[in-house]
C-alpha cells in the first residue's frame, strides 16, 4: 500500500495529491532497491524520508503551514516524530530514547553528512546495517503497513561478536516497514493530518 492509498488520508484531497506526486514514488524506489541489497542506500533513503516527514507533516501549524520551511531545530523534529509515531516494539537492544538517538546521531547523520564514517565523538555503538534475502511473499508483506509481518525482528537488535560484544544491528526490513507504519500512525492523528492537509493546500493553491 502506497502512502496516498492509506485509509487515513482519503478524506484529505490535497494531502492525497501531494503523496501521490511526491511520496509514493520514493516508497516504490526504496522497495526496488531493498531487493538489491544496497544497505547503505536504503537506510539513507529511509532516514531522509523520516527527516522530510518530520519537517513537512509533523506538528504543522494549521493557520501558518508554510512556517515548516523556516529554519529550526530539525534534529528535535526528527527525534520527536520517531518518539511519538514510530512503532517501537519495546524489545529493541536499547531503550527507546537510545534507539532514537542512535538512528539520528550514529546512522542518519554520518550517512547524510560524513560518507558513512563514524564521528568518534558521537559513536557510542558499533553498528551493522543488516538485512536478509526476502522472498516474494515477504516483500509483499513489507508493503502492507496495516499488519506487521511476524518474521520481523525489532528495529535494533544485539549482534555481538567475540571482538565486539556490544555491537548492534539495524535490521533494514524492519526499518522499511516501520517507516511506512509511522506514516500511517501520524496521519491517524486528527491534529497531524489536519496540519498536513493545510500545508498541501498551501502548496497546491
Amino acid at each position: 500500500m502506497l502512502p496516498s492509498e492509506l485509509p487515513e488520508v482519503q478524506n484529505y484531497p490535497s494531502l492525497r495529491k501531494l503523496l501521490q506526486v511526491h511520496i509514493d514514488m520514493q516508497v516504490i524506489d526504496i522497495d526496488k532497491i531493498l531487493k538489491s541489497g544496497c544497505n547503505l542506500s536504503i537506510t539513507a533513503l529511509l532516514l531522509n524520508m523520516v527527516s522530510g516527514i518530520s519537517v513537512c507533516f509533523f506538528d504543522v501549524p494549521v493557520n501558518a503551514p508554510m512556517q515548516v520551511f523556516a529554519k529550526g531545530d530539525r534534529g528535535k523534529r526528527f527525534t520527536g516524530l520517531l518518539d511519538r509515531y514510530y512503532p517501537w516494539l519495546g524489545q529493541e537492544a536499547l531503550p527507546k530514547v537510545d534507539c532514537i538517538s542512535l538512528l539520528y546521531h550514529e546512522v542518519r547523520n554520518p550517512l547524510t553528512h560524513g560518507l558513512a564514517l563514524d564521528n568518534p565523538a558521537l559513536a557510542a555503538h558499533r553498528i551493522e546495517l543488516a538485512t536478509s534475502r526476502l522472498d516474494e511473499t515477504q516483500s509483499a508483506e513489507l508493503l502492507n503497513p496495516m499488519v506487521r509481518p511476524r518474521w520481523l525482528t525489532p528495529t535494533i537488535v544485539d549482534n555481538p561478536t567475540p571482538m565486539e560484544p556490544t555491537k548492534v544491528a539495524v535490521f533494514i526490513p524492519t526499518l522499511y516497514w516501520s517507516v511506512q507504519r509511522m506514516i500511517r500512525n501520524l496521519f491517524a492523528d486528527s491534529t497531524q493530518v489536519a496540519g498536513a492537509e493545510a500545508l498541501s493546500q498551501a502548496l497546491f493553491s
